[in-house]
């Protein structure tokens, strides 16, 4: 298994929404392969990461 990720990120998108989809994506990768979310936050842009184990 590899680390992989997928990074949602928002200019003008409101932060629930944006989260929301990064929630939604870690359900569907599951539990078992979840490692972490992080975000950051500044002025007005979002950026949401979906930290999971995947295939090789």
């Amino acid at each position: 298994m590899r680390v992989d990720f997928k990074i949602f990120t928002g200019t003008f998108e409101p932060q629930d929404a944006l989260c929301k989809k990064a929630a939604e994506f870690a359900a569907e990768v599951g539990q078992e392969r979840l490692i972490n979310i992080s975000q950051s936050f500044a002025h007005t842009r979002a950026t949401v990461t979906v930290w999971y184990w995947s295939a090789p």
